[in-house]
């Protein structure tokens, strides 16, 4: 009997009785012929399997079907993978044991107390009364009479609120002025090519050198010159931009493939559309690392 009319006989013996044949059946009839002689390597891979011919309720009933489900499932494998600490016998190096997890966060529980509580040591100082001794071992944390009377007194001897208002003044247009020019800076030190690149890179690095205090004087001479003493635009200027926020952009500069750029210039892009349209929207994790440092 040929390869056909086997699978005409089994596709008939479907349709007349209804039912998928036995696997012991469908394998007799698939391992050897009609005449009993074995069938061919070729024959025996084409043939069909008792796992393919067998019903849905066959298979559900199984339970090496159900293990595999069980096994699998995604949200046991979630849960698995989602605990933060190791399990016992697991060789994930990334996650630690339950005891170092506890001690972390006893560490980090610590050191949130140590760096939190001068703070609220001096909240409640400015709260106390003047009856109340400040000086106490252990200190009191909890004032006996709270009163707002030192803040109205500090409010009418120095405009405070003024003070606060200009300094809010100049470190926001301190931040707008270093993510800009640093941006600008960086692009052009990391990306463009010019002569002296080198030695303005020399003169960025070795402003780093010094330390503020050193350039204090200089600065008051340089403002003083310009004519802008005693003035917000005096005290913005010497902070305008910082020679380490452009090499910072220049680094986040580099990261970006040049094929990107040149593709760019090709398409006809100028130098304000790809840093507008490319670099910046790549380097804007690091603009604001210049904004915090700038603010600060």
């Amino acid at each position: 009997m040929t390869s056909s009319t086997r699978s005409a006989a089994v596709v008939h013996s479907v349709s007349s009785s209804g039912s998928v044949p036995s696997s012991g059946s469908v394998s007799s009839s698939a391992a050897t012929r009609s005449t009993g002689s074995p069938l061919s390597p070729t024959e025996a891979r084409l043939a069909p399997s008792s796992s393919a011919l067998r019903s849905p309720s066959e298979t559900g009933s199984t339970g090496s079907t159900r293990s595999r489900s069980a096994r699998f499932s995604p949200t046991k494998t979630f849960r698995a993978y989602d605990r933060p600490w190791r399990q016992r016998g697991s060789s994930d190096m990334f996650k630690p044991r339950p005891a170092l997890l506890v001690m972390r966060y006893v560490i980090m529980v610590l050191l949130l107390v140590i760096t939190v509580f001068p703070f609220l040591w001096q909240l409640s100082t400015s709260l106390k009364g003047s009856g109340e001794d400040i000086y106490t071992f252990p200190p009191q944390l909890f004032p006996q009479a709270p009163t707002l009377e030192h803040y109205a007194t500090v409010s009418r001897t120095i405009p405070i609120l003024s003070y606060a208002w200009h300094s809010f003044l100049v470190a926001g247009a301190q931040v707008i002025s270093n993510v800009l020019f640093a941006t600008m800076g960086g692009y052009a030190l990391a990306l463009m090519r010019f002569r002296g690149k080198a030695v303005v890179m020399g003169l960025f690095l070795s402003t780093m050198l010094l330390p503020g205090e050193v350039t204090l004087t200089s600065q008051y001479l340089t403002i003083k010159a310009l004519g802008v003493q005693n003035s917000l635009i005096g005290v913005f200027l010497p902070g305008a931009v910082g020679a380490m926020n452009v090499l910072l952009m220049a680094t986040a500069c580099l990261m970006m493939p040049t094929g990107i750029l040149d593709a760019a210039v090709i398409d006809g892009a100028n130098t304000w559309q790809r840093i507008r349209y490319i670099v910046w929207p790549n380097i804007r994790g690091m603009a604001s690392v210049v904004a915090l440092f700038s603010f600060i």
